[in-house]
Parts: C-alpha cells; sequence; structure tokens
C-alpha cells in the first residue's frame, strides 16, 4: 500500500474539488467576456481525465 498523498488519482479528483468550488468562493468567476468560465472548465475536464488514468494506470492500493 502507498500513503495517499503520492495517489495521482487522489490529487487530480482534489483539484476537480476545488475548481467545482471555486466559483463559488468568488474565484475565477464565470465571466463569459474574457472566457474564464471556458478555462476552469477545460482544466477541470482535464483534472477529471488525470484521475481516470491515474486510477487506470495505478498498482499499489492507496491507505
Amino acid at each position: 500500500m502507498k500513503p495517499f498523498w503520492k495517489s495521482k488519482t487522489i490529487w487530480a479528483a482534489v483539484g476537480v474539488f476545488l475548481m467545482s468550488i471555486a466559483p463559488e468562493l468568488g474565484i475565477g468567476e464565470n465571466d463569459v467576456a474574457d472566457g474564464a468560465g471556458a478555462i476552469g472548465q477545460i482544466v477541470t475536464g482535464g483534472l477529471a481525465l488525470v484521475a481516470i488514468w491515474g486510477r487506470l494506470k495505478a498498482k499499489d492500493r492507496i491507505g
């Protein structure tokens, strides 16, 4: 078993969570005029793909 902080899946999931709540906290508000909303969605999607990739690539369980 490996420590949870060495898991790509955990870190990507934390990133997705933070990107999801950022607008509620007033960080990177979805402003259509400057495309910030689109950039945030692209980053969130990318992090979700990293989480999937990390899970598929994982050899050890986290503990």
